[in-house]
């Protein structure tokens, strides 16, 4: 059991050990990996479905259906679920942190305020999209 977890965590650290990347579980996969992995689960959990309900069909067996199922959904969390490098081909470019600016008179303030206004006014219109 512990050797288990060993390697999973030297698994992480080496997947992990490219500059571009964090220990994080959302950094394992860029978004077109996670389109590639909900496409390839879409694809092998269907066909799984569909070999084990013609060789149950065939067999008149409902276990040998259920095994063969049971397997093909194995196989597809074997070939999704762990971070493989293929989904983290296109990493996520992230932006860097704003510098501050030091506020030294009151025509800077006035244009932060405006900056805060606009970037409030476009944060309250992305919430909007994504909500409605």
């Amino acid at each position: 059991m512990l050797a288990n977890k060993g390697i999973i965590v030297r698994v992480a650290f080496h997947i992990c050990e490219r500059p571009h990347c964090q220990l994080t579980a959302i950094s394992l996969q860029d978004f077109e990996g996670q389109k590639i992995a909900d496409r390839n689960l879409q694809i092998l959990l269907s066909l799984s479905g569909v070999v084990a309900f013609f060789i149950g069909l065939f067999l008149q067996d409902l276990k040998a259906t259920l095994l063969i199922l049971g397997a093909g959904v194995i196989i597809t969390g074997l070939g999704i679920i762990p971070p493989w490098p293929r989904y983290n081909q296109k990493p996520v470019a992230w932006l860097s942190k704003r510098s501050v600016a030091k506020v030294g008179s009151d025509d800077e303030d006035e244009d932060g305020e405006e900056e805060e206004a606009a970037e409030s006014q476009s944060l309250l219109a992305r919430i909007g999209r994504i909500l409605f």
